[in-house]
């Protein structure tokens, strides 16, 4: 009986972090689209306001091993969801050609929850990098303005191929999924816009 309540426990401990993970997730995606569509509008206002969202969520850098970047473009004069940026952003007056940055952003949270990183596409084109995975995994892909992206994952150890995708491309891209066993997870890129895109990838 002590068995059985430990484990019923644990189960339960572990679907209310599921939860908060999803919730956390779900937040982050939603403030990553209310700024790509304020920029798109250029309204300082509601730049200001997704970055309010973005600031109340506990952030750190995602790591990211490179398996075929030959695609890969440079961040200059492309979007990032991060608050330094954006702040940057609102000094340019919202013109990204101004901001002199080639690499990412990087926040740093003792107590994050979440993972995040920026890179950028060339057109027509796909980057694949991959990260180390168990248990229950998420990940999502949000492109600048104006762009859209498709999202596949090879989860190898485990025979898992899965996508979100569309033939013009997606703003946003979303996977769930429990890795069985400890895997390498190869995460592409794919654009499908005719220009070159920055895009983010947040992870649990």
């Amino acid at each position: 009986m002590r068995t059985i309540i430990i484990f019923l426990a644990v189960m339960l401990a572990q679907t209310a972090a599921y939860g908060q993970a999803d919730d956390l997730l779900d937040r982050a995606a939603q403030a990553c689209l209310s700024i790509r569509q304020a920029v798109a509008e250029r309204s300082a206002d509601n730049v200001m306001l997704g970055m309010e969202k973005l600031e109340e969520l506990p952030f750190s850098n995602l790591t990211l091993t490179d398996v075929d970047t030959g695609g890969e473009a440079s961040l200059r004069g492309h979007l990032q969801y991060d608050t330094q940026y954006l702040d940057s952003l609102l000094l340019c007056d919202m013109d990204m050609s101004l901001i002199q940055v080639d690499g990412p952003f990087v926040l740093r949270n003792q107590k994050a929850k979440i993972l995040y990183t920026h890179r950028a596409v060339k057109a027509q084109s796909a980057v694949t990098y991959s990260i180390r995975a168990q248990g229950r995994q998420s990940l999502v892909v949000v492109s600048e303005n104006g762009r859209t992206l498709n999202l596949h994952v090879n989860d190898k150890a485990n025979g898992r191929k899965l996508s979100d995708a569309s033939p013009g491309g997606k703003e946003l891209c979303r996977l769930d999924w429990t890795v069985e066993k400890p895997s390498t997870i190869d995460i592409t890129i794919e654009n499908k816009a005719q220009t070159d895109t920055s895009f983010i990838i947040i992870s649990n």
